[in-house]
């Protein structure tokens, strides 16, 4: 029922945001077209700190780490002794 409705917001952004409709932004937030564009899109504002992306991707990474060697660790038959060293 969840999905249905996430999927039905998608469909009539979609159709809202190709014929340009007046909207609101709650709807237009759903747009495929207009995420993926904002997504991909290659500018950057004036007040942007580039620093700051890079301590953002660099935390993602140590969060995907984390969460790998979480799994290494906690599965029963691994020799955690070996893994140590």
């Amino acid at each position: 029922l969840f999905f249905a409705a996430v999927i039905g917001l998608s469909i009539v952004a979609a159709v809202c945001d190709h014929f340009h409709a007046e909207v609101s932004e709650f709807i237009l937030a759903f747009s495929l077209k207009r995420n993926v564009r904002k997504l991909l899109s290659l500018k950057r504002s004036e007040d942007d700190i580039a620093t700051l992306h890079g301590i953002r991707a660099l935390n993602a990474l140590m969060l995907i780490i984390a969460h790998k060697s979480m799994a290494v660790f906690f599965i029963p038959y691994a020799n955690r002794t070996g893994m140590t060293e």
